[in-house]
């Protein structure tokens, strides 16, 4: 698997978002910005190829392959964002927030509509009654590892004058520079996800029930955005899966935001907290974990949810409820 991943390209990338007005942003304002975006998209992206601009960046067509439809579900948009319980505060009037997102596929073309998406919700604003922004810097990690702060012209009328600058990687060098998982490693939800069964969500989901998660968003990813397809055997990582040991499960249910529904409050939420892995007996194994935590899981995972990172014991600060 190792070998094909070249071809999977994606960027790294950080959008300071300098408030224009006072406002608290929380949770809920972080992970409900789907109906914003995509409203935004309408109004920024025009023109003869608005539609197919609008697909390859928020809704990738299914695959014309019969055998493909079966294997992968839908993928979702193209960009990943991954906010922080830490960016939860009050921003006052010319503050940053710094928004981390991960963009896969076409990237220079992409980040060209991602940018006057963000350009439009700016002027409608993060909520309905508050949260207009002017987009300021963006800056993206190159294969070292490094923050560069991108041009200015990015953000400028002439948006796409500067995005040829900013540094693609692939899978197959990201997951080389990256630590193997030891013994005692922590999977660490730092935003809920809501991981549905059968059409019920997953309370307290042990590892082996996670993993198939995993597989199928990093697969359908791949495969919609860099035309990739993943030469994986998924019984057999399941299996695999099955014989990780959990040495610890720090699990639990999360209800993040109140949903209006037949005239009564609906609370809606998902599994936050962290579980102790050791024994990752399998080299793919281990890899499709670590591009997960580029593509987050579950529910609404492009907008912000499902967010999950690795750390050390010594080193964890886990979202609770």
């Amino acid at each position: 698997m190792m070998k094909c991943l070249h071809q999977a390209e994606f960027a790294c990338l950080r959008f300071e978002l300098v408030l224009q007005e006072g406002i608290e942003i929380d949770l809920a304002t972080l992970l409900r910005l789907r109906r914003r975006l995509r409203s935004a998209g309408q109004y920024a992206l025009t023109g003869r190829l608005a539609q197919e601009r609008l697909a390859a960046l928020f809704e990738p067509p299914l695959p014309a392959d019969p055998v493909a439809v079966k294997r992968y579900q839908k993928a979702g948009p193209a960009f990943v964002l991954q906010p922080t319980p830490d960016l939860c505060r009050f921003y006052s009037a010319g503050d940053v927030l710094c928004l981390p997102l991960v963009l896969w596929g076409q990237v220079h073309d992409r980040l060209v509509d991602l940018l006057a998406v963000f350009q439009a919700l700016g002027v409608a604003g993060l909520r309905h009654d508050r949260g207009r922004f002017v987009l300021g810097r963006v800056q993206a990690q190159n294969s070292a590892g490094e923050w560069l702060t991108q041009s200015e012209e990015l953000t400028r009328a002439g948006v796409g004058q500067g995005c040829s600058e900013v540094p693609i990687r692939d899978l197959h060098w990201w997951l080389n520079s990256t630590e193997r998982l030891c013994d005692g490693a922590e999977l660490v939800f730092q935003t809920p996800a809501r991981l549905l069964s059968q059409g019920r969500p997953l309370f307290r989901p042990r590892f082996s029930t996670l993993f198939p998660f995993v597989l199928r968003r990093v697969s359908s990813l791949l495969y919609a955005h860099c035309r990739l397809e993943l030469p994986v055997e998924a019984a057999e990582l399941c299996r695999l899966a099955q014989g990780v040991e959990e040495r610890e499960n720090r699990l639990s249910w999360c209800d993040w935001r109140e949903l209006d529904a037949n005239d009564r409050s609906v609370p809606v939420g998902g599994v936050v907290g962290s579980v102790t892995l050791a024994g990752f007996a399998d080299g793919e194994l281990e890899a499709l974990l670590k591009i997960g935590t580029l593509c987050n899981l579950g529910k609404n995972a492009a907008y912000g949810a499902g967010s999950y990172a690795f750390a050390s014991p010594d080193n964890v600060d886990i979202p609770t409820g």
